[in-house]
């Protein structure tokens, strides 16, 4: 006869065979707990004084975001306008010096004096044009949302 045996899944609970049932198709198992910090395995709910006491423990954002969702009356946050505006005109002027940098390459490589490169394709671009090129439209992107 075959006898199934009972696991426990938890790793600080040791499950132990006993005698088969008296049935034999089953088998009895015992307990032994190897951890005394073992949580139970629900967790109650708070009391109400719980709650009243510890409201940033029980409620918090998960409950503040509730609140908010549940109407769109509630549901506004703040813009930050100027510290917006400054982050734009910040990366307004990152990319225009980036565009100046790119335009006083172009005019390298289109001078009379300068390498011969090939300005009407983007085949045989020169790496600095590329890098520069790859560092805008990383950036740009983030100006134009």
């Amino acid at each position: 006869m075959q006898h199934q045996v009972d696991l426990v899944a938890s790793q600080d609970q040791v499950s132990t065979p006993l005698e088969p049932a008296s049935d034999h198709n089953t088998m009895h198992t015992t307990t032994i707990n190897t951890n005394a910090n073992v949580m139970p395995a629900a967790d109650p709910r708070p009391s109400d004084s719980d709650i009243e006491d510890k409201p940033w423990k029980y409620i918090g954002y998960p409950g503040y975001s509730e609140f908010l969702a549940s109407d769109d009356d509630l549901l506004f946050f703040r813009r930050f306008g100027v510290l917006s505006a400054r982050v734009a005109l910040g990366m307004q002027d990152e990319i225009a010096h980036l565009e100046s940098q790119l335009r006083a390459l172009d005019k390298d490589f289109s001078s009379v004096y300068g390498l011969d490169v090939n300005n009407g394709s983007l085949r045989d671009e020169m790496p600095e044009r590329t890098a520069l090129l790859a560092t805008i439209a990383i950036k740009l992107p983030k100006y134009s949302k």
